[in-house]
């Protein structure tokens, strides 16, 4: 035992941040008697041990200061079982195996805030909402808290309450942890640090740019002409082609299969049926390069060398199936039979299907 039992009651009640006041009323004993056990001068009965360690969320061994450290490994253990089995594909069992470890550790706010994305993610809003409100009321994690009100403005934003997911948002800090890293890390560190956020940055920013395309004003209308939608999905190849390359596009190929499917969008309604046919080829290319991109995928290009980005992340496991049903439904629209015609686009389907 390295700690005493009123050194660990201490430290359990400042980590939820309950006053001794608040923890004696919880018990039906005096603030004093709180304060004795702390000092050491005297330790709770036996029969205060469950209902300190349901207040605390814990095991009774932890406020022995028995294993005080198994605690926070088998809290880990739990969230990596989970997250393998959402990358797995198996949503469903994550959320079992996320349930479970609550039930062992009430308070474990690492395990709630993978529950709540979780369920978010499975439709289960209110639950999610339930949780993350809890999270937000109990929990002292900086970094919980930070995943936890972003998770917070989807779930706001998704049941329609979109003032209070703006609100929700202007609360996260403006400075990030990437704004300090780069003036801890050096050498080597630094330099994947680099690497990494700056891959990071342009893929976001180059999501959000094909999103902003697509923008309407208040009134509903485009803000982009059509030409003008075209060209920007041009830039975002363009921009694409020159970071990556070697062609390691990986997990960035989805950007690039959006970026030609929304061209051959644009040139069939111009009825371009050359650039169409072309831009559903190279989509049906990077579809195919996306599904089979082997986790451990190692980035080669110059600015990312190095970079290991990992496998995408299999909602359910059939969605690579999925994925290529979508596009060939997309495919099949109506607004491409004007080059149906000419067999290019069966070729182009039949490709597409070697994948299925």
């Amino acid at each position: 035992m390295t700690t005493s039992i009123g050194q660990n009651i201490k430290r359990l009640r400042r980590e939820r941040d309950i006053t001794q006041e608040a923890l004696a009323e919880y018990l039906g004993i005096t603030a004093q008697a709180v304060s004795g056990w702390e000092c050491d001068r005297n330790m709770p009965d036996i029969m205060q041990l469950p209902l300190l360690a349901n207040i605390f969320g814990v095991p009774t061994d932890e406020i022995l200061g028995v294993n005080v450290g198994a605690r926070e490994a088998n809290i880990d253990e739990i969230c990596k079982k989970a997250e393998k089995a959402n990358a797995d594909g198996f949503r469903d069992e994550a959320v079992r195996i996320l349930r479970k470890g609550l039930l062992e550790y009430p308070n474990a706010y690492e395990i709630m805030s993978l529950l709540a994305k979780d369920l978010y993610l499975a439709g289960q809003s209110e639950e999610a909402l339930d949780l993350s409100q809890k999270i937000m009321q109990d929990c002292t994690n900086i970094n919980v808290r930070a995943e936890t009100t972003s998770l917070l403005c989807s779930l706001y934003s998704h049941m329609g309450q979109k003032k209070k997911a703006i609100e929700t948002a202007m609360t996260l800090p403006e400075v990030s942890r990437n704004d300090l890293l780069p003036y801890l890390y050096e050498g080597e560190q630094l330099t994947e640090f680099y690497r990494k956020n700056t891959l990071d940055l342009f893929g976001d920013a180059l999501h959000q740019t094909g999103q902003l395309a697509f923008c309407r004003d208040d009134e509903g209308k485009p803000v982009y002409t059509a030409d003008e939608q075209l060209t920007i999905q041009k830039k975002i190849i363009a921009v694409f082609e020159i970071l990556m390359e070697d062609g390691d596009y990986n997990f960035f190929a989805q950007f690039m299969e959006s970026a030609y499917r929304q061209s051959a969008r644009l040139y069939a309604e111009k009825k371009d049926a050359e650039n169409t046919l072309a831009c559903l080829r190279k989509m049906v290319e990077f579809v195919r390069m996306f599904v089979q991109y082997p986790a451990d995928a190692t980035q080669t290009s110059l600015l990312f060398r190095g970079v290991k980005y990992g496998g995408w992340v299999k909602n359910t496991p059939e969605a690579e199936k999925e994925m290529v049903e979508d596009i060939h439904e997309f495919i099949s629209d109506t607004r491409f039979d004007f080059v149906r015609a000419t067999g290019e686009l069966e070729k182009i389907i039949r490709l597409l299907k070697t994948n299925a």
